[in-house]
């Protein structure tokens, strides 16, 4: 039988990360979730618009962290934090600390959780989205091991009606007739 105390679910991780960023960096202005942006420093902008100094969370890939002995599901989160200074830093120096501070907090840190400590991989500039290089965004690459715990399909689940896909760099809002359409259900 397996152990339930030690099972999390990719929102509780989620969560968790964000409430240890938000206690940590009070500077950060935007704490969220990493989808194809565009940024402002007012705040103002598209409909996806970021507030800098901003603390983007994406997980990149998860695959089988190893047996447990039991019948959870050790897996291995690999996940990516962009940090982004200020619009007026060229050098990108802010977000560069930003991201060797994010690396340290993060090191060992199970932010609350009863799972292993993260382990920070690297830190590097992103050189990925045009729309974001005013800011000199950096992304620091993080693993985390964790059970998770088996989640039943609620009312508060829902699966998309379709999925569309596109290849980097052709990715994000002004590339949205890019996008392929390849799976499609009625409502």
């Amino acid at each position: 039988m397996a152990s339930t105390n030690s099972q999390v679910t990719l929102p509780q991780v989620h969560e968790a990360i964000f409430n240890t960023v938000k206690a940590q960096f009070l500077e950060f202005k935007t704490v969220g979730t990493y989808v194809p942006v565009t940024a402002s420093s007012e705040g103002a902008g598209g409909e996806a618009a970021i507030t800098a100094p901003a603390f983007l969370l994406y997980l990149r890939t998860f695959e089988r962290g190893g047996e447990t002995g039991t019948e959870e599901l050790a897996v291995k989160l690999r996940w990516e934090a962009r940090v982004m200074g200020a619009p007026d830093d060229s050098a990108g120096t802010t977000s560069q600390e930003f991201a060797s501070r994010v690396a340290s907090a993060f090191e060992k840190n199970g932010f609350g959780l009863p799972v292993r400590g993260a382990r920070f991989v690297k830190a590097e500039e992103d050189t990925t989205s045009s729309q974001l290089s005013s800011f000199k965004p950096w992304v620091v690459t993080f693993e985390q091991h964790v059970c998770l715990k088996t989640t039943e399909a609620g009312d508060d689940f829902a699966l998309p009606n379709k999925i569309f896909v596109s290849v980097s760099p052709e990715i994000g809002l002004a590339y949205k007739d890019k996008y392929q359409l390849v799976y499609s259900r009625e409502a």
